[in-house]
This record gives C-alpha cells, sequence and structure tokens, in this order.
C-alpha cells in the first residue's frame, strides 16, 4: 500500500542552476575548443595586432549576441533539451527529429574528431619542441583517444543491457 502512494507522486528534477552555472555553461558553449588554436590564425592572417584585437572585439560582440539570443528563446520556451527543443516548438517535430540526427551524425562527430586531432597536437607539442609534430603521430594520438572515448560509453551500454537481462 505505502508503493502505491509512492507512486502517484509526480517525480520533477530539482532546479539548482543559478546564474553563475548559466554563465558557465553559456561560455563554454560560445568559446569551445576553438579559442586554444584560431588565435594564432587571427594574427597571421590580420597581419596586424591593432586589426586582430579590432576582429577579437568584433567576433566577441556576435558570441554575446548569440548568447543573449539562446537566454531569450530559453525564458520563452522553458524546456529541456535546448536547440532540439528549441526547433521542435519552433518548426514542428519533424524538424525537431531531424535536427536531432543530423547533429548526432554530422556536427557531433566532427566536433569531436577536431576536439580528439587538437589534444593529440598539444600533448605532443612539448615532445618536437624545435620542429613540426608530424601529422601520422599527431593522428594516432587522436585516433586512440576517440575509439577510447566510444567505447567507454558503449561498454557501459552493453554491461546495463546484460545486466537487465
Amino acid at each position: 500500500m505505502a508503493a502505491a502512494r509512492v507512486m502517484d507522486k509526480e517525480v520533477r528534477l530539482k532546479r539548482q542552476l543559478g546564474l553563475v552555472h548559466g554563465v558557465g555553461i553559456v561560455a563554454g558553449l560560445v568559446i569551445g575548443s576553438g579559442i586554444y588554436i584560431s588565435p594564432r590564425g587571427v594574427i597571421l592572417h590580420a597581419g596586424s595586432a591593432g586589426l586582430s584585437l579590432i576582429l577579437w572585439v568584433v567576433a566577441g560582440a556576435l558570441s554575446m549576441l548569440g548568447a543573449l539570443t539562446y537566454a531569450e528563446i530559453g525564458l520563452v520556451i522553458p524546456q529541456s533539451g535546448a536547440l532540439y527543443a528549441y526547433t521542435r516548438a519552433m518548426f514542428g517535430r519533424f524538424a525537431g527529429f531531424l535536427y536531432v540526427w543530423s547533429y548526432l551524425f554530422f556536427v557531433r562527430v566532427g566536433a569531436n574528431a577536431v576536439k580528439c586531432l587538437l589534444f593529440g597536437r598539444y600533448v605532443l607539442k612539448p615532445l618536437f619542441p624545435n620542429c613540426a609534430v608530424p601529422d601520422i603521430a599527431v593522428k594516432l594520438i587522436a585516433t586512440t583517444v576517440g575509439c577510447k572515448s566510444v567505447s567507454s560509453p558503449a561498454r557501459l551500454l552493453k554491461q546495463s543491457l546484460l545486466e537487465s537481462i
């Protein structure tokens, strides 16, 4: 009888994110890992330090506008799921479905590949201080890290499936 009373209660997640957490999440999404590799390219192609600083300020302002847009949409559509929930609410279920699958198979995979390559380059750079890091070594490290990051969740999924049988 006590179990029946417990089952009638609605289960909800406790809202614990505050302003600092929200700012941290948005900053992490906007900045990403590109901040570690793009300064060199900006300075090389800008031609001067002054122009590169102007470009960084303009890019920062655009990033801030994007973050404010996400904050506004988040206030209007208070659902979990981020861009999937927003796409589904604005354009319908089919558009949300297409977004999730394209994100999982194209965007997320590409972003993870770039992060693995950056990790490989930065790990090997101290070993090659006076010359270029060999691309094959970077790719081997990136492949190892990428396979390890894929195998861990797959192993957990396999374990949970075996335990449920």
